[in-house]
Formats: structure tokens, sequence, C-alpha cells
């Protein structure tokens, strides 16, 4: 009987010691990136249980630059959340001075192989998406270890994905992984999210799915940020039911790169055509693009019908105003010359 009473205190102590651990390990993810500049940024993360293995983080750079960090540690409760310690520390001191995100990356998987090697009972593994802004280039360099794809929203109102780059850290000791770079100039919106979104599954079994998160995030892609992550989570807790609890850990992030000055725009319309190489065009379940508008993005468009839609706007402006120099430097488009070239 006695052992039987003791129980509530232990039970008690557990409790308030997981409770403790949630709140330190809350403490380490920030919510907003004040360095983050040109960007505006909004998360948030749900854990399935007390503490969970979801990270992420802003590490900001003394030469401007800044990474974006998200990943998953595989499991669940105080297995995951030990590792995602060890990760997400390390990600820290190796981010401050990496000079590329394939450098962090191996790193980390060194780190997890020689953990594995020594625990010789389990495999600790974790997927990372790495990306480094570099707000004076324009660019997005990232690696992307087996974590979910993001999502971008353009300016053309498309929702597209960035593809994965090498498979998830821990697994083998050799890791190639190539970084790929994203030009920054026709991009609003970056979705980061957890695998806890998308196979989030509802009381028949139905996963909440990426067409699905596709659809949500490009129909709120006109909200403040902080609004599009509570509506993004409010519809997987509506489609996983209000009593349901969570399956896995979620983790939701919005980076806005729209805060660009309008002279930064109008240069990089003209002179920095997007790379669509880094990307993986989302598309709808029949197989068409998923996009809000079948409208030719202007940098898509041939030259010969950008310059002539510019003619015509500057022929208008003339006409209007009775700018001869405008009227001058048509002429010389026609000719042939480029005014002051």
């Amino acid at each position: 009987m006695a052992h039987l009473a003791s129980i509530p205190e232990v039970v008690t102590l557990e409790t308030s010691e997981i409770a403790l651990a949630r709140e330190v390990q809350a403490a380490f993810l920030p919510k907003i990136c004040s360095g983050c500049r040109g960007t505006r940024i909004a998360s948030r993360r749900l854990t399935s249980n007390d503490i969970g293995g979801d990270f992420h983080d802003f590490i900001v750079d003394t030469d401007g630059r800044y990474s974006l960090v998200i990943g998953d540690v595989a499991g669940h409760e105080t297995y995951s959340a030990l590792v995602m310690a060890l990760v997400l520390g390390a990600v820290r001191v190796l981010g401050s001075h990496a000079q590329s995100p394939p450098s962090v990356l191996r790193e980390i998987n060194r780190l997890l192989c020689r953990v594995n090697d020594e625990l010789q009972t389990t495999v600790m593994t974790c997927s990372l998406f790495y990306g480094v802004v570099d707000p004076r280039a324009r660019t997005l360099q990232f690696c992307n270890a087996g974590h979910p794809c993001p999502l971008v929203w353009t300016e053309s109102g498309q929702v597209l994905k960035l593809k994965g780059t090498c498979r998830l850290l821990g697994a083998l000791s050799d890791l190639a992984c190539e970084p790929m770079s994203l030009r920054l100039d026709h991009v609003k919106r970056v979705f980061l999210y957890t695998d806890g979104i998308t196979e989030a599954r509802s009381q028949t079994g139905e996963f909440f799915g990426l067409e699905r998160l596709q659809q949500v995030f490009e129909r709120t892609s006109g909200f403040p940020i902080d609004a599009q992550v509570e509506a993004i989570l409010r519809t997987v807790h509506d489609h996983a039911g209000p009593e349901s609890p969570l399956n896995d850990d979620i983790t939701a992030i919005v980076a806005d790169f729209a805060s660009t000055t309008k002279s930064q725009r109008t240069h990089t319309l003209a002179t920095s055509p997007i790379h669509l190489a880094s990307y993986e065009q989302a598309t709808r379940a029949d197989g068409r693009p998923h996009q809000r508008s079948h409208r030719q993005p202007v940098w898509r468009q041939p030259p010969a019908v950008r310059n002539a839609r510019a003619l015509a706007s500057r022929s208008a402006r003339a006409s209007l105003t009775g700018g001869q120099s405008m009227i001058q430097e048509i002429a010389a488009h026609r000719l042939g010359r480029v005014p002051g070239g």
C-alpha cells in the first residue's frame, strides 16, 4: 500500500519535469527574426506530446546574410527531443561561420553517424532544410536533406515547391549534397513546414496531404503572415477533428520576401529572370499547374513582347505629357539604338 501511495507523487514529479523540459525547449526556438533584413517571418509550433523533435532557427551572420533552418528528428517524446537539442546546438555553432549549406549538413551528418556508432541499438536520423538568404544578391542558397519540400508563392500567383537535394542525415556516413540557388526577385513567400501537417489524419484515416496544403497555402497567401500560419494550422486541425490529438509534431513558418522596395523590383524585373531550375512546379491532381492566373509572367514573355509592351507604355506617357525626350527614346529603340548605350 505504501508503494501505491507513492505513485501520485512520482507522476507529479515526472509531469513537472516534462513541463519544465517543454518550457526550455520552447525557449530554444524563435518565433520571429529581427535581424532578417528585408524579410518578415511568422512561425508556429505544435507538439503531439509534451516535448517533440521538430525544430527551426533563424541564424543571422555578420555580413548581413541569414539562414532559415527547419528540421524534424525521427521518433517522438524524450528520445527525439534529446536529439533535437543536439542537432540544433550543432547547427547554431556551425551556421554562424559556415561558408555554404552543404558544409553544415555534412558536419551534422558526421555527428549523428558517430552517435549512432556508439549506440549500436538504434539509428538516429533527421531531416533538415538549410537555406542561406543573401539580401543584396536576392538569392536563397539551400540544401534539403530529406525534408518536406518547401512551397513558394511567386508574383504570378503560382505555387511551386523546392526540390530535395540529399537523403536524411544520420543514415550513412557519406553524404553527397549539392546546393541549389533560388532567385528571390519574383518570389513573394516561402512556406517551410514539417510532415506533421501533410501526414495529419482525419477520423476516417485520410491524410491531409500535399495537394490540400498547396491549395490552402495559395488561398491564404493574401493574408498577413501571422494570419496565414494560423489559417493553415486551423485547417489541419479541422481536418483531423476537434477532439483528435496530433499524430506528430507540427511546425509552420512563412517567410515573406515581398518587402523589397519598388526601385529594386523594377530593376530586377528587367535584369534578373527567375531561375526555375531550383523549382518543381506544384500541380493539381489532374496535372494542371496549380496557379491563380494563366497570364504569362512578365519575365517569361519573349523579348519582342516585352519590348512592344514597353514601347506602347512609353508612347502613351509621351502623348499625355508631350515629353520630347521620351519620343526620341522610342525612335532610338525602333532604329535599334539604346539611348545612353
